[in-house]
C-alpha cells in the first residue's frame, strides 16, 4: 500500500486514546442497568470519539483493538478492513458478544479476502473479556479447523470457532 493511500484511507479520521478508551469502558457499563440510557450513552461516546457507526458495541470493540494493537482506524466504509498498522497491514475487527453459559449471542460473518489479520475482540457484559489477533495465513490454514466451518469465501465466529480461537490462539489483553 502506497503512502499516499494510507492517508486517503486515515485522514479525517479521528482516532480514540488510552484516556478515551477507560471513559468509554465506565459509559458502557451503563448499558448493563438500563436499556433506556442507550440513546444517552450513544451521545457521551460520540464526544470521547467511540461512536463511529451507532453500533456501540462494535464501535467501541474497533477502538478497543485499535488502542491496544497501536492500529489507526480507516474510515467506516472501506470494504473488508477497519484498521491499519503502521506497516499498512490490513486488520478486520469483529465483536461477538458471549451470553449466558459463555455461549456466542451474536455470529458476525467474516470475509476472507480483503485483510492481512483477523482481531476478534470478545465482549460479556460490555466488557471485554478476550482479544485475539490472528493472521490471515493462520486463519484459512486447513490444520487449524477453522475453514471447514466456513461458506464460500466467508466464516461465521460460532461458538465452536470461539472455542477453536481459545485452544490454538493467544489471548492479548
Amino acid at each position: 500500500m502506497k503512502e499516499a493511500e494510507f492517508i486517503k484511507l486515515t485522514q479525517r479520521v479521528i482516532q480514540p486514546n488510552e484516556s478515551d478508551l477507560k471513559k468509554a469502558e465506565k459509559i458502557l457499563l451503563g448499558l448493563q442497568k438500563s436499556e433506556d440510557l442507550r440513546s444517552q450513552i450513544n451521545i457521551e461516546l460520540k464526544n470521547i470519539k467511540f461512536n463511529r457507526t451507532k453500533h456501540i458495541e462494535a464501535d467501541f470493540a474497533e477502538a478497543y483493538a485499535a488502542i491496544k494493537l497501536g492500529l489507526t482506524l480507516v474510515k467506516n466504509n472501506t470494504p473488508g478492513f477497519d484498521a491499519l498498522d503502521n506497516d499498512h497491514k490490513k486488520y478486520q475487527i469483529k465483536k461477538v458478544t458471549l451470553g449466558e453459559n459463555n455461549k456466542i449471542s451474536s455470529y458476525p460473518k467474516v470475509s476472507l479476502d480483503t485483510f492481512d489479520y483477523l482481531v476478534v475482540v470478545i465482549l460479556k457484559k460490555f466488557k471485554v473479556n478476550n482479544l485475539f489477533k490472528i493472521s490471515h495465513a493462520d486463519l484459512i490454514n486447513p490444520n487449524n479447523g477453522m475453514m471447514g466451518k466456513r461458506k464460500a469465501n466467508q466464516l461465521t465466529l460460532s461458538n465452536e470457532i470461539y472455542n477453536l480461537l481459545q485452544k490454538k490462539f493467544q489471548v492479548i489483553q
